[in-house]
């Protein structure tokens, strides 16, 4: 047996890392997270509300493309001096511009449906009025 104790056969050198290296190194690691974080909220945050545009747009489209459909149809028939029932027009054109002004009716609920934000907000003024209610 050597004096190191090895019996001969080769050991390996371990190294020693200073506690100043490890506490950079954890410093490092822990940023490094930190930051992954940040920007997975930043993704999600950015995809809620790609989500609530998206909604809003749809309903839009939904609520107004049958208005200016008829608007078209008016327009040819106009140009080119045809005839059309003014009375089915008429009931046409006030059915489809109700349906654009309803959009203004889907806007806040569409907001508080996929807007936890905007869901807390309400509430808070509904408990806020029914305070005041019971005055």
């Amino acid at each position: 047996m050597n004096v190191d104790g090895s019996n001969g056969t080769p050991q390996k050198k371990t190294t020693a890392i200073s506690r100043g290296k490890l506490r950079r190194i954890a410093t490092q690691v822990t940023r490094a997270i930190r930051r992954k974080r940040r920007e997975s909220l930043a993704i999600r945050r950015e995809s809620r509300a790609t989500r609530v545009v998206a909604a809003i747009l749809i309903a839009f489209l939904i609520c107004w493309i049958p208005y200016f459909c008829v608007s078209v149809v008016r327009g040819i028939a106009m140009g080119f001096a045809l005839r059309i029932n003014i009375r089915v027009h008429l009931q046409l054109y006030v059915m489809t511009s109700w349906l654009g002004y309803t959009h203004s009716c889907f806007n806040p609920v569409i907001y508080m449906c996929l807007n936890k934000n905007f869901r807390a907000t309400i509430r808070r003024l509904l408990h806020r009025t029914q305070k005041c209610e019971s005055r």
